[in-house]
């Protein structure tokens, strides 16, 4: 998929299974999301 001016738009799918909740989930979230950024 393009935008109008012909760059590409990247969609990135996380699913995460847990058996419990874990308090630091949204850190692991905004750990994958860094790693994302540095990757590109």
């Amino acid at each position: 998929m393009l935008l109008h001016d012909g760059a590409p738009v990247y969609v990135y799918i996380l699913i995460e299974h847990q058996s419990r909740v874990d308090r630091f989930m949204a850190v692991r979230l905004m750990a994958y999301i860094a790693l994302l950024y540095q990757d590109r």
